[in-house]
């Protein structure tokens, strides 16, 4: 397993809009901790054939339920953003999602 820090191809990431988000964050699990963690997204940039995303990590926040995008823009204000959910029972990545369209 690699611990470089490494750059996401843009192709890897599931592109979505506010609604779907909205429906994803609806339906994270009652009762189980979920870690929403932030990064605001800056644009793309090339290197020879691949398209990565271009990100600054913001923060996070946990949940035991499911959450509403008003949580997200109440702390960390309207904008284009990339969402990873996170959980914890069991661990591991529940999904993650880019919003190219600022939230509204």
């Amino acid at each position: 397993m690699s611990r470089e820090p490494r750059a996401q191809r843009l192709a890897e990431v599931v592109r979505e809009s506010t609604e779907g988000l909205t429906r994803r964050l609806a339906e994270l699990p009652q009762g189980r901790v979920t870690r929403v963690s932030i990064a605001r997204f800056r644009g793309e940039w090339e290197d020879g054939q691949y398209e990565f995303t271009e990100v600054v990590e913001l923060d996070g926040f946990l949940v035991s339920g499911p959450s509403t995008v008003d949580e997200i823009t109440r702390r960390y204000g309207f904008g284009s953003v990339r969402v990873t959910a996170y959980g914890f029972d069991p661990p591991g990545l529940r999904w993650e999602v880019l919003l190219p369209n600022p939230l509204r």
